[in-house]
């Protein structure tokens, strides 16, 4: 199977820009925001080989989420790419996830 292509939702790229903003305040470096970041480009390259490498989410069939430490990331596999949707940090109150 091909590698698909992966676009980023505006909502992800905001859930990713406030989890950044959050270290960067909290240890007063972007050190640790950096390697994070890195490390989700990682797993969406092995995401975009290995389409169904995350798990079904309970709520929609077509949505998969794949887990980077405290975070799900969620993506929908569509014909061409995967659209991430939105990165949520399980420490949250799973209640406010539209995806669980």
């Amino acid at each position: 199977m091909a590698e698909k292509r992966i676009v980023w939702h505006e909502n992800a790229i905001v859930d990713l820009k406030s989890i950044c903003d959050y270290f960067n305040k909290r240890n007063g470096s972007r050190k640790y925001s950096t390697k994070l970041v890195s490390e989700i480009k990682e797993i969406l390259i092995l995401v975009s080989e290995n389409i169904e490498l995350g798990i079904k989410t309970t709520t929609f069939n077509y949505i998969r989420a794949i887990i980077k430490d405290n975070y799900k990331i969620f993506y929908q596999i569509k014909t061409t790419e995967i659209e991430i949707l939105s990165i949520w940090d399980c420490r949250q109150n799973p209640e406010k996830n539209k995806f669980l």
